[in-house]
């Protein structure tokens, strides 16, 4: 999941939610009342869907829906980082002492670092 992230890709799962949700959002603003009218019967299991990636209203811009599934995502892979150099650390604790309590904090540093430099809106020189 990490190299998706690099890659800036989204998983599959991710790919298919937001791609849900920006169609129904099509759909709502269509000129046929009919197909109107059918978005509007399916706009619980969509709402449902598009909480799980924190977006409460629809009306928001397609940039900003796009956002929130990238953060998303984003926490997700920092998340499964941490948990690992958490369990790679109490595994080898005591086959290494201070020294993996030093590059465990490293290796997180580094990914913070390499996160905020890739995908914040600010670039650092």
């Amino acid at each position: 999941m990490s190299m998706l992230f690099y890659c800036g890709t989204l998983p599959a799962l991710y790919t298919v939610d937001q791609r849900r949700i920006l169609f129904y959002k099509k759909l709502k603003h269509h000129s046929s009342i009919l197909i109107r009218t059918i978005a509007r019967l399916c706009q619980h299991g969509i709402l449902s869907v598009a909480a799980k990636y924190g977006i409460n209203r629809l009306e928001n811009s397609v940039s900003s829906i796009k956002k929130s599934i990238w953060q998303t995502f984003a926490a997700s892979v920092v998340l499964a980082f941490s948990v690992f150099i958490k369990v790679f650390y109490c595994k080898y604790q005591m086959m290494f002492g201070l020294t993996l309590r030093f590059l465990s904090f490293a290796f997180y540093s580094y990914f913070i670092c390499v996160f905020v430099v890739k995908k914040s809106s600010f670039v650092l020189f």
